[in-house]
């Protein structure tokens, strides 16, 4: 199959960096950090703000400010919507950037759709990390535990200590997080880390790594215990936003190599959890991915319809975010049985008429898609 890119919309507005969207059934918010005006990469004071995205009319409406912070530069963000609940997660750090430096870290969440939000609360990270950065999205694991990675090091500078790449975990929905799991430690320059769940117990990490340009790791007991590191097939050199289509069985990775074209790969998942050689090939999707890419990346607007955004550079004092369509023209007949799927009908003189089609969503077989005028 291939891809196809359409609806591509152009927002510029103050300095846009890494984001996370909020689906409604009308409309979607992005959540953002930027910059005041004039202030540069990584020193500037941080304001936290939300777009409004009207699906129908593909229009975005005007920035509201959320948080706004004097002296302190809002960035390295992560989030994404668990049961409901839409979490932006923020790492802040001093308005003059001293070099790898934290003030601290946190969220704000929202429960109707990102309209309003709760006050910020920090989350205290690994005591030996010198240095630490939420990256990635916000997911539940298949015991009912929330995560949310994030990666730092224990030395001054990432040359003199351990590198780590660990998970926030909350046991209560949500309504309180402590430090978690460990996805990797070690001497090996591992950071920018993105993680899915794909049923049955079982999640994939995927690292920028300078080693071999991206690492990928496996649980299969819910994020607990994780396997050593393994190269990829298509290494991009820079970091991964995963995205698990339980409709399908198909786990997506979005990421721009070497900051300059957005591309998108896929692969069943059940493959990508046996071996990290299984990835299908990057697509192009946009030629100004620039420095940053938002999380959640892509959500479902349909069976084999993604909407996907990105910032085109965080490295700018005005930088534009860009949100478009794609799709790989499937057919839900497309899709084999090693996708842990199947169609549930009825036979007429020996013909099979399928009505829904079955899968597994972590906890038990259920009708994942519904097949219209059957």
């Amino acid at each position: 199959m291939s891809l196809t890119v359409s609806d591509i919309r152009r927002v510029t507005d103050l300095y846009t960096n890494f984001g996370v969207v909020a689906e409604g059934d009308t409309t979607c918010v992005l959540n953002l950090n930027r910059r005041v005006p004039d202030e540069q990469n990584q020193a500037g004071d941080g304001q936290s703000v939300k777009f409004v995205y009207d699906l129908a009319t593909k229009e975005w409406g005007l920035a509201q400010i959320l948080i706004d912070t004097v002296n302190v530069d809002d960035s390295g963000i992560g989030g994404g919507t668990v049961d409901g609940v839409t979490y932006f997660w923020i790492t802040r750090f001093p308005e003059d950037y001293v070099p790898f430096t934290n003030i601290d870290g946190g969220y704000i969440k929202s429960s109707d759709v990102g309209n309003t939000w709760s006050v910020y609360t920090t989350v205290q990270a690994d005591s030996e990390l010198y240095f630490w950065q939420v990256y990635g999205a916000t997911f539940k694991a298949g015991d009912g535990v929330i995560y949310q990675p994030y990666f730092g090091w224990t030395g001054v500078t990432p040359e003199t200590g351990t590198f780590k790449i660990k998970m926030f975990k909350s046991l209560n929905g949500g309504n309180t997080w402590t430090d978690g799991p460990t996805i990797y430690s070690g001497s090996e320059h591992s950071t920018e880390t993105s993680v899915a769940y794909v049923g049955n117990n079982k999640l994939v990490a995927v690292c920028r790594n300078t080693v071999s340009g991206n690492k990928q790791f496996v649980s299969s007991d819910n994020g607990i215990t994780w396997s050593s590191g393994t190269a990829l097939n298509i290494s991009t050199w820079a970091g991964v936003w995963l995205y698990y289509d339980v409709q399908t069985g198909y786990l997506l990775m979005m990421a721009n190599p070497g900051g300059v074209n957005l591309y998108v790969a896929r692969a069943l998942a059940v493959d990508i959890f046996a071996s990290s050689q299984a990835w299908g090939a990057l697509n192009f999707l946009s030629g100004e991915a620039g420095g940053a890419v938002g999380q959640p990346s892509f959500f479902k607007l349909g069976f084999d319809d993604y909407f996907f955004l990105y910032a085109n550079d965080h490295y700018n004092q005005t930088a534009t975010f860009i949100t478009g369509r794609f799709s790989w023209g499937d057919a839900i007949e497309d899709y084999p049985e090693s996708a842990g799927l199947f169609w549930e009908g009825v036979n007429s003189n020996g013909i099979f008429a399928p009505l829904q089609m079955i899968g597994w969503d972590g906890t038990s077989f259920v009708p994942l898609y519904v097949r219209e005028g059957l």
